[in-house]
């Protein structure tokens, strides 16, 4: 059930024209990693990284590609969340995640919100 309700999170929720809306479902996805992330690691990762490939492979508007490169600095934190809660294994599935948070963190366009949760998301 939590998959679904994080999908929506990140597909749609953090998608939204309202800046509230968007910082709610960032909270919300954050707290479902963080109490579903010991259990179910591997399966949140997947989650985060598919939305990631289908973001990247959208042919769409300009405006659709702003909201999608939003969704995905979101699904960027939420992945280095996640990273305290992943074995070993993924480290290197983490470190592409990881160069697209710094790169965030060096972008001056970025959300000063997001540049925040950046900072506390990394282990």
């Amino acid at each position: 059930m939590f998959e679904k309700v994080l999908r929506h999170l990140i597909t749609e929720s953090s998608q939204d024209s309202n800046e509230a809306v968007r910082k709610s479902a960032h909270e919300a996805a954050i707290t479902i990693i963080k109490i579903k992330g010991p259990e179910y690691a591997s399966d949140l990762l997947s989650i985060l990284e598919s939305f990631m490939l289908e973001g990247e492979q959208a042919d769409v508007s300009t405006q659709i590609k702003e909201a999608n490169q939003s969704a995905g600095n979101t699904a960027c934190v939420l992945i280095a969340t996640l990273a305290t809660y992943l074995g070993d294994t993924s480290v290197k599935k983490l470190t592409s995640s990881f160069e697209s948070l710094l790169q965030l963190l060096q972008d001056p366009k970025t959300n000063g919100y997001v540049q925040k949760s950046i900072c506390k998301a990394i282990p």
